[in-house]
């Protein structure tokens, strides 16, 4: 993966730059049984406790061109609060909404 910091840089409907890095979710579908484990982690999303969502994140972040593997929960420790974990945060919300999974999806 090439670094993103150039304007250049083309990103698909799954990759977003935040801090000047690139960071991809998860293409892919999410089947009904990683939803079941996932969605306990989604409702916790938007209650304040941004710690909260680390998990979700790490299920949900294919790659990233941070510190660290995004499915370590000690990389996310190393991140600038406000410059890195709250856009990625915003960015995890704006992903599961494409997913169908953000604000005003009912568990049934």
């Amino acid at each position: 993966m090439t670094k993103a910091g150039s304007s250049s840089v083309k990103l698909t409907a799954d990759e977003v730059l935040i801090n000047g890095k690139r960071v991809i979710f998860r293409p892919d579908k999410i089947t009904v049984k990683e939803a079941r484990k996932l969605w306990p982690l989604v409702e916790k999303v938007g209650t304040g406790d941004w710690e909260a969502n680390i998990p979700a994140l790490q299920k949900v972040i294919q790659e990233w061109e941070f510190e660290g593997s995004p499915a370590d929960a000690a990389a996310y420790e190393g991140l600038d609060f406000f410059r890195e974990m709250v856009p990625l945060i915003k960015a995890f919300n704006d992903y599961l909404m494409r997913q169908g999974l953000g604000e005003g999806t009912t568990k049934n």
